[in-house]
Formats: structure tokens, C-alpha cells, sequence
């Protein structure tokens, strides 16, 4: 579901898009989104591009849903790094950048 946030209004892609920013592959990412469908938080909607296309897009409960979740999960990220001063923050952030940007890299 943060996959589609991030992708933008109309918070909308295909399942073949999902599969590779959620690294998982097409039977696991069905169930998925059949799951999230059922409790209301993605749609299946055909593409008016291409009627044989299907697009997953995020409900507005979905949406609530995963900004809660993000709200969470970067307080989670706060309480994790509050044992660090600000000199070690730094540090720390530079190191995962340097770590991010090795593993970009290493794909490439």
C-alpha cells in the first residue's frame, strides 16, 4: 500500500509493477492484494487505456490506513535512534547512505 502512496495520485499502478519495489513475486503479490482488497483498502479497476489492463489503486480507507502506518512507523524510527546524540545521528545517517548507495550500485 505505500507503494501506491508513493507513486502518486491516482495512487494507482499494475501488479506487474508492484512486484519488483516490493521484491516479491506474482503468486504471493495476488494474494496480497486479494487480501487488502477483501478489508477494503485496494481496488481492481481496468485501465481506460486498455480495457485488458487491470490497475490496483488505493481506496480512501487504504490510504488513511497506510498514513497511520507511516505515522507509526517513523515514530518507531525516532525511539530506535534516541539513544544516539546529534554527532552520532550524523554518523549513522551518513553511514546508511553510504550502505544505500553501495547496494544501488551493486545492482546496476
Amino acid at each position: 500500500m505505500a507503494t501506491l502512496l508513493r507513486s502518486g495520485v491516482p495512487y494507482q499502478l499494475t501488479p506487474g509493477a508492484l512486484l519488483e519495489p516490493t521484491m516479491i513475486t506474482s503468486g504471493p503479490m495476488t494474494n496480497r492484494i486479494d487480501r487488502l482488497e477483501d478489508r477494503g483498502f485496494l481496488k481492481r479497476v481496468t485501465s481506460p487505456d486498455d480495457g485488458r489492463q487491470v490497475l490496483v489503486t488505493l481506496t480512501a480507507n487504504g490510504r488513511k490506513k497506510t498514513d497511520r502506518a507511516l505515522v507509526d512507523h517513523a515514530a518507531n524510527e525516532l525511539a530506535l535512534v534516541a539513544c544516539l546524540d546529534n554527532d552520532q545521528r550524523t554518523q549513522f545517517v551518513d553511514l546508511l547512505r553510504t550502505l544505500g548507495t553501495s547496494i544501488t550500485t551493486d545492482q546496476e
